[in-house]
């Protein structure tokens, strides 16, 4: 019984190493990765990045509170940094 589960297993196995070999052949980025490359880009998660606060929750404090200027202007919490900016 054990080892019949194990044989259907295999089979699973290979199919999610195709898919894995598919997508990678696609050139398509993973959505997870995606997903960070936007938080990574808040200027909170850049203050927090850079040492300037002890936590992401700090950053976004000082980042309310307007403790933070980009290019002399108070920005919101949500902003996001593009190549050009700062």
């Amino acid at each position: 019984m054990l080892l019949t589960k194990w044989a259907n297993r295999t089979s699973a196995v290979e199919k999610e190493i195709k898919r894995r070999e598919e997508e990678a052949s696609k050139g398509l980025a993973p959505v997870g990765s995606l997903m960070f490359s936007e938080v990574e880009r808040r200027i909170d998660v850049v203050i927090f990045r850079s040492c300037l606060a002890h936590s992401v929750y700090e950053a976004r404090r000082m980042v309310v509170h307007g403790n933070v200027l980009l290019n002399g202007q108070k920005v919101s919490p949500l902003f996001l940094l593009c190549g050009g900016k700062g």
